[in-house]
């Protein structure tokens, strides 16, 4: 049987979790791996845009997007478009993002539409917001700036890592001893 499963219920709420004697887990897996996930767009659900982390009893709760947006902005992150520049700098179009008349090829026309009507300049768009309103690429969930951005973390996460399980028989990796401590 399907059960809904909303998200402002559940924030540090484990009664699903342990529910039917320990296998609640094991359910919510299961409906996460066999019912088709929705494509990836602009759009976020209110249960993270107003019901995050609701007070007990509230009827609303905080904003993730405002958060993430507040975040890189916080963290002194560069635009949408430095970011665009940076993994795509010899594409034309970024250089060309001087002025809304120029839209990359990764923005659909309506997403850009809509950007201009909150931003003043390409240059001011925000990176979470300009990285939701890319067009996945094909087979992806994200564009291709957040794309770009994961792959360098995960780059960085392995090779930033001497211990990292693909780092054999190098002076510092684990031996088979250390391996059983």
């Amino acid at each position: 049987y399907q059960e809904e499963y909303p998200l402002s219920e559940n924030y540090f709420n484990l009664e699903k979790y342990f529910s039917d004697n320990g296998r609640g887990m094991e359910r919510i897996l299961v409906g996460l791996v066999t019912q088709p996930a929705q494509t990836n767009d602009r759009f976020a659900t209110d249960q993270i845009t107003d019901l995050l982390f609701p007070e007990e009893g509230a009827d609303f709760g905080s904003d993730l997007v405002a958060r993430n947006i507040q975040r890189g902005r916080d963290h002194g992150l560069p635009s949408y478009v430095a970011f665009y520049d940076k993994y795509f700098e010899d594409s034309k179009t970024s250089e060309d993002m001087d002025c809304w008349g120029h839209r990359p090829s990764t923005i659909s026309e309506a997403n850009w539409d809509v950007l201009r009507t909150i931003y003043e300049h390409p240059h001011h768009i925000d990176l979470f917001v300009g990285g939701l309103a890319e067009t996945p690429v094909l087979g992806g969930l994200t564009g291709p700036v957040f794309n770009a951005i994961k792959l360098k973390q995960f780059y960085n996460l392995m090779f930033g890592d001497r211990f990292f399980f693909t780092h054999k028989d190098q002076p510092f990796s684990f031996t088979k001893d250390a391996q059983k401590h």
